[in-house]
């Protein structure tokens, strides 16, 4: 019987030891995404966009705004909710707890944002694009991996332009992107093989990577004689099969995000 209690005891101590594991690292992980939030939001108060009225524009602002701590009041109903609608998406979810997936999508969806109102205001007709075009999140089967916008030509004989906008953070290495810091990215699953197949003698596309720390871009055009590495398992995403698209020696060629328009594309 003693045998039997200690036993329980030592088991018990185990799982309270790896429960404080778990909390401390999805605090980390919260403190992380919460300081990407403070950089999207002076990156959006720079260019005089208010960030808010974005997001008042999703379906459900408020449960969104309350998500990502714009609000307060996020409590345990809001969790079931969120279980809820996020439903089968632990492929897409990698290391992420819930919550922590949703924000980056909505982070996601800031910057992609961002971007669609600067490439209209210099007169770009630019719409949504992809499976969540219309700011919702999804269940897992829902989720595609398709462009993120489309830039519709104003003259029928010029191609349509796809692009596909990611955003990279500081590292802990001090670096303003990982982009920076290694010189290349990695598309994972099949994003890659679906951009290419965009690619046609009507359309182009084009990968637009912000480093949101700096307010810059650089713009990379998906073509077949593109050089690219078939990586079968990556760490950062999961063990997922990933592409990987190295920008050479130079860099990613950055450009202040003010100059975005019309001769980035030409």
């Amino acid at each position: 019987m003693l045998f039997w209690k200690l036993l329980k005891g030592k088991r018990s101590k185990k799982n309270k030891r790896e429960n404080n594991k778990k909390t401390i690292k999805d605090n980390k992980k919260s403190t992380k995404t919460s300081k990407k939030l403070a950089l999207v939001r002076k990156l959006y108060k720079k260019h005089n966009i208010n960030i808010v009225r974005v997001i008042d524009n999703y379906k459900g602002p408020g449960f969104y705004k309350k998500l990502i701590g714009i609000t307060p009041g996020w409590g345990k109903e809001d969790e079931k909710k969120l279980q809820k609608i996020l439903s089968g998406t632990k492929h897409h979810r990698d290391f992420r707890n819930l919550r922590q997936y949703a924000f980056n999508l909505i982070l996601n969806w800031l910057v992609e944002d961002l971007v669609l109102i600067m490439l209209r205001k210099k007169g770009l007709h630019t719409v949504k694009y992809g499976s969540d075009q219309e700011r919702e999140l999804l269940v897992g089967n829902k989720v595609d991996a398709v462009c993120d916008l489309k830039i519709i030509p104003k003259n029928k004989r010029n191609k349509e332009i796809y692009l596909e906008v990611i955003a990279n953070y500081p590292t802990n290495s001090g670096y303003s992107s990982f982009w920076e810091e290694k010189s290349f990215f990695d598309l994972r699953d099949s994003k890659y093989q679906k951009l290419l197949s965009k690619h046609s003698n009507k359309s182009l596309v084009y990968i637009i990577g912000i480093v949101v720390a700096k307010g810059k871009f650089f713009l990379l055009p998906i073509t077949p004689e593109l050089k690219t590495e078939f990586k079968v398992k990556e760490e950062n995403f999961g063990g997922k099969k990933t592409v990987k698209i190295d920008f050479g020696e130079s860099g990613p060629g950055l450009v202040n995000l003010n100059n975005i328009g019309v001769k980035s594309f030409l």
